[in-house]
């Protein structure tokens, strides 16, 4: 398991503002045992391949997901979301916390494919200012960006993975 202290600069507000809230998710979910993992341009950009990210995309134990319903009320407007034709994802929430916008699921489905969360592929921590942040498994957002369609990120995580 690879532990990395993230102590670059953040210059950009917004991210800021993503960082903080991300860190208030880690010490929420921490303090609840909730097993989770960052994944989609989150993890990318903790691993340096990407300048940025927009949102929060947080990968659950379907097991959870009620405990994360009943935590998360408070902090932010949640919003159900039905299954996109696409993903069919068994549970996907919605909540805005601090105008950061907050993806979370469970059993990720694309195209018929399940891609839930296993803990034995949270693979990588990030210590962000004293919270230790879980990062999915780089290969498995390989997999859902080739399946989404999202070539840029292939190529991105592609490059990464052959050093």
């Amino acid at each position: 398991m690879k532990q990395v202290f993230w102590d670059k600069p953040i210059f950009q507000e917004d991210i800021q503002n993503r960082l903080q809230v991300l860190k208030q998710l880690a010490v929420i979910f921490s303090q609840h045992h909730i097993t989770w993992a960052l994944g989609s341009s989150g993890l990318l950009f903790f691993h340096g391949l990407v300048d940025t990210f927009h949102d929060l995309d947080i990968m659950v134990l379907n097991s959870e997901v009620e405990t994360i319903r009943l935590i998360l009320q408070h902090q932010g407007t949640i919003h159900e979301s039905p299954p996109h034709p696409m993903y069919q994802t068994k549970h996907f929430i919605e909540l805005v916390v601090d105008e950061v916008e907050i993806d979370i699921m469970a059993d990720l489905t694309v195209n018929g494919f399940p891609y839930p969360l296993d803990p034995e592929e949270i693979d990588h921590f990030v210590e962000l200012e004293g919270c230790r942040i879980p990062l999915h498994k780089m290969e498995n957002w390989l997999t859902i960006y080739r399946a989404i369609g999202r070539l840029e990120k292939v190529q991105i995580i592609e490059k990464y993975l052959k050093k």
